[in-house]
């Protein structure tokens, strides 16, 4: 069963051609294995997938792809998997490989509607040689469920496998409903994402769940799980690109903030 493009032609170009004129080429030529990327339109994220799969080790032949979700509520502490054996890009379908962690829900529907796993997909069909596999989870209740979320994710993980999780970072502002900073909370919100970003980057997991679990950064569950997976596999982390949609919209009340970060 194919997981179609559901956003093709809209958060990003139909074609492959057209994929390729925006982004250019992408030559896979560093050592980086695990990320968190941006998934809000291309206008705002491409750049930043793009720094990820240049730089992404050429040993890695799958990614596993975290995301939240924005359209379905998901058991908390739970990964939400799905049965897709192929994922539609315009570069053609990607293969998709099973994750089955002890804790999971099957809803392909959840999985087929969410733009948190699509918009990396036209990254996977470009670079070509990588399969991909899903999962979703929007909440984590406990520091002891953790710790078990991230025993499961180690254990679908092969020498060849990479782990992506899609989020954005903080939604400020009255669209969102979030203004603790008041209106112009910009600079402040930039402020924190970065040191929820660097605790991240640390495997200070802890600290993340007490400190940013019930902010607006949507995939702040994915992101714990991966951080606490790649600290127990004993890799190097790092902050890379940052951005805000104020960056090209000039709205500074209502905004979006993106951040990537790596591990090697």
């Amino acid at each position: 069963m194919i997981r179609k493009a559901g956003f093709r032609g809209l958060w990003y170009p139909f074609t492959a051609e057209e994929c390729r004129a925006y982004v250019g080429d992408i030559k896979r030529d560093g050592e980086i294995i695990n990320g968190v990327l941006p998934h809000a339109g291309w206008p705002y994220s491409a750049s930043m997938i793009k720094e990820y799969f240049s730089g992404l080790s050429e040993d890695v032949k799958r990614i596993i792809i975290i995301s939240p979700s924005h359209y379905h509520y998901l058991k908390p502490d739970h990964f939400t998997i799905c049965t897709f054996d192929k994922a539609e890009t315009p570069f053609g379908n990607a293969d998709v490989i099973p994750f089955t962690p002890r804790s999971s829900i099957v809803s392909d529907k959840a999985v087929a509607d969410e733009h948190g796993v699509e918009m990396i997909l036209p990254f996977i069909g470009m670079a070509g040689n990588i399969c991909v596999s899903f999962a979703l989870i929007s909440e984590i209740t406990s520091l002891s469920a953790l710790d078990r979320l991230s025993d499961e994710l180690s254990e679908n993980i092969d020498t060849d496998t990479a782990v992506v999780a899609s989020s954005d970072f903080t939604h400020y502002g009255p669209r969102f409903g979030y203004m603790p900073y008041g209106r112009k909370g910009l600079e402040k919100a930039i402020e924190k994402d970065s040191e929820a970003a660097s605790l991240i980057a640390g495997g200070r997991t802890d600290e993340v769940f007490n400190a940013f679990r019930t902010g607006t950064i949507c995939g702040i569950a994915a992101m714990m799980i991966l951080s606490e997976t790649s600290r127990k596999a004993g890799l190097h982390g790092w902050r890379g690109m940052h951005a805000t949609s104020a960056d090209s919209t000039g709205d500074d009340e209502d905004f979006v903030s993106y951040q990537t970060i790596y591990w090697r």
